[in-house]
């Protein structure tokens, strides 16, 4: 396990994270896998980057979803 796995694990038990409970839409991505993950996943709900209601989804899922792809 990497520094950031156990990072994100330590901060996981303490109940927080660094990415905080942050929403992204697709169009804040230009990867065409990335931007059907969030579809496919999606919550109407803001977009905190791009100031959108869109279809979003956590930011946490986003990352977790390419962090699977990339050390699968």
């Amino acid at each position: 396990m990497g520094l950031m796995d156990r990072l994100l694990d330590r901060q996981s038990a303490f109940g927080f994270t660094t990415l905080g409970d942050k929403n992204v839409c697709s169009e804040c991505f230009g990867d065409d896998a990335i931007k059907e993950f969030i579809k496919n996943n999606a919550i109407s709900s803001y977009c905190d980057y791009c100031d959108t209601v869109n279809e979003n989804t956590s930011l946490i899922a986003v990352t977790a979803r390419i962090k699977c792809t990339v050390f699968a």
